[in-house]
């Protein structure tokens, strides 16, 4: 079970949500709301992040909370430097969350390179652009040098990075070729980072996380069934109506609830479930364990489990042809 409300180490925080005026993103930025923060969200278009304002604001738990929404292109490095550079306050928590493959689904022969190239817009550089300009804030505002020590009067807090990337950055699907690179790049800049920031001060300055949730409930999903490949449905096992579907998938709003906890628990991989979770210990390598004994004996069965699951994907595959 996750709990309801988060606990209130928002109260007082800034919390950042680039791709927050929809879906998941959005979901998080009302949990982060709902725990006291004020709230931050960019996106590219500026009828649905008002729509998404509205929402936010409703889950406030006082007057004072500040909520924004704000129109930028976060595929574009020199608009994000400057949007991040106009905040008044230097937001605590950035959750990436920009991006899907509704528009690139489909087979690797069958794509169009501008859907390629798109994808990777989409999903990758919405991600380390924003994060790039944001912990560049945070180190000025702070003085820090690489191997030095702080010498700013800037009140100490951890600042957290939360790259939201997706299962299909760790097993492979067809239909997903365009998107799950871009994810799995995503998944590498979180790894390099976590030790990147080290130089910066240690984990109560900076903490790096990276979710990865896998199917759930949400506009977006709902109206890429109709672009995903029939191979891709049947694999991902959402060749069902969504009335049908509504019934064991999870919400958009159960996912950023578990994001969330796996966030204050401090943990640097994150999964919504159990599947996600083998997932991850199977594909871990010199990723630090969240939890040691579970980890490590899921990281022992997962590739016995995952074996047979590709060989079921396999003749998927064949007798599709």
């Amino acid at each position: 079970m996750f709990n309801s409300r988060p606990s209130n180490e928002f109260v007082g925080k800034t919390v950042l949500v680039a791709g927050g005026s929809k879906g998941l993103g959005k979901e998080l930025a009302i949990v982060a709301a709902e725990g006291g923060a004020n709230v931050i969200v960019l996106a590219r278009t500026q009828e649905t992040l008002e729509a998404a304002k509205i929402d936010i604001s409703k889950a406030r738990i006082n007057s004072i909370q500040c909520i924004e929404a704000l129109a930028v292109d976060l595929t574009d490095a020199d608009k994000v430097e400057e949007v991040i550079r106009s905040l008044e306050d230097t937001p605590d928590y950035l959750f990436t969350v920009a991006g899907g493959p509704r528009h690139e689904m489909g087979f690797f022969m069958d794509l169009q390179a501008s859907q390629l190239k798109s994808c990777m817009e989409n999903n990758y550089y919405s991600a380390v652009f924003v994060a790039q300009s944001l912990l560049r804030r945070w180190i000025r505002e702070r003085g820090l040098k690489a191997g030095a020590d702080a010498s700013s009067s800037v009140p100490r807090c951890t600042r957290h990075i939360i790259f939201v990337t997706s299962t299909a950055a760790l097993v492979p699907i067809p239909g997903y070729v365009a998107y799950s690179p871009t994810k799995s790049a995503v998944r590498s800049v979180a790894d390099t980072l976590r030790q990147e920031v080290l130089m910066y001060g240690g984990p109560e300055e900076f903490q790096i996380h990276c979710a990865f949730p896998g199917t759930f409930m949400s506009e977006t999903f709902i109206e890429g069934l109709e672009e995903m490949p029939e191979l891709t449905r049947i694999i991902e096992r959402v060749d069902k109506s969504v009335e049908k579907l509504h019934g064991w998938i999870p919400s958009s709003q159960e996912v950023a609830q578990k994001i969330m906890s796996g966030v204050r628990r401090g943990n640097f991989l994150i999964s919504h479930d159990l599947e996600g979770r083998a997932l991850i210990n199977n594909m871990r390598g010199p990723s630090p364990r969240d939890n040691i004994i579970w980890d490590t004996v899921l990281g022992l069965i997962a590739p016995l489990i995952w074996v047979f699951f590709r060989i079921s994907m396999d003749r998927r595959a064949k007798g599709y042809r």
